[in-house]
């Protein structure tokens, strides 16, 4: 008797192979409604370098010689004229008020106030950082792009406000920060983009945060019914701009991320934004060392 096929975790065409995918965007069909199916080995222990490598392999060959082009420089000066940040340069009422939505929860959620030394990874145009920064926060914003750093300099001074902003991915985060510690860590829809999170996990709690410090994982791809614990998020649009080179993009079942978590010395939770998914938080507290595994 044959086995029966998984459930499929997205709705539309399932892709076996990405000469299907060529095809189809040779052809100019909407990606929308397809996903890609990439298995991996159930055996595979994810929290190891060989299940992460797996991913990886996904990658580079999802990618081939595509890669993100050559860094854009500074935004020259009359590109500021009337400058607006995303989401208030979209115009769309809807857009904005879901972001506002996701933005209160998340700050209620984490309970953060004046005070508090707070550190940003991918922080963007500097939607979460700003309001922080505002609220008395000591906020440091590190960014991939300078562009994104121009943007939330350009914003902190004309706010009046201060805010570090760094130009680092995830890989010189800990040299540029010259050993600094923050009572947060967060993440807002950029974790995903990390590789080796599970490195990340551990670098965030050895070197970044302060005893019973708290790292937030905020408006991250998560998905239950995924067929494998977390791996190349397989969403049509997903796939397509990481064909063209946007660089990895993961998604992760909730329940793996929060033993993920446990497994690297965090006390973690998950609240749900019932408005919007980029509100949802996984909070996780740092442990003390005792109680974690060995890496």
């Amino acid at each position: 008797m044959a086995e029966a096929e998984p459930e499929a975790p997205f709705a539309g065409t399932r892709l076996a192979t990405l000469a299907e995918l060529d095809d189809r965007l040779a052809a100019g069909a909407d990606a929308g409604d397809v996903w890609l199916d990439m298995p991996i080995d159930p055996s595979l222990d994810p929290l190891s370098a060989a299940y992460r490598d797996v991913v990886r392999a996904y990658y580079h060959s999802l990618a081939g010689e595509a890669r993100p082009g050559p860094e854009s420089g500074g935004i020259p000066a009359e590109a500021w004229a009337g400058f607006r940040p995303w989401p208030y340069a979209s115009g769309d009422g809807v857009q904005l008020g879901s972001w506002l939505q996701a933005l209160g929860f998340i700050i209620g959620t984490c309970r953060l106030r004046r005070g508090h030394r707070v550190l940003q990874f991918g922080a963007g145009e500097g939607g979460l950082a700003l309001p922080l920064a505002q609220m008395g926060c000591s906020v440091t914003a590190l960014d991939a792009e300078r562009r994104n750093i121009d943007v939330i300099r350009y914003q902190a001074e004309r706010a009046g406000v201060a805010v570090r902003a760094l130009h680092a991915g995830f890989d010189g985060a800990v040299p540029a920060l010259g050993g600094q510690r923050f009572d947060f860590v967060m993440f807002h829809g950029s974790f995903h983009r990390c590789y080796d999170h599970v490195a990340m996990l551990r670098t965030v709690r050895d070197d970044l945060l302060v005893p019973g410090g708290r790292l937030v994982l905020a408006g991250e791809p998560l998905l239950e019914a995924l067929p494998v614990p977390w791996g190349l998020n397989p969403a049509g649009p997903e796939v397509c701009a990481m064909r063209r080179g946007g660089g990895p993009s993961l998604v992760f079942r909730p329940s793996y991320l929060l033993a993920a978590l446990s497994a690297c010395g965090y006390a973690a939770s998950l609240s749900v934004c019932s408005q919007t998914a980029f509100g949802n938080v996984i909070l996780g507290r740092r442990m003390a060392r005792q109680a974690t595994i060995s890496s």
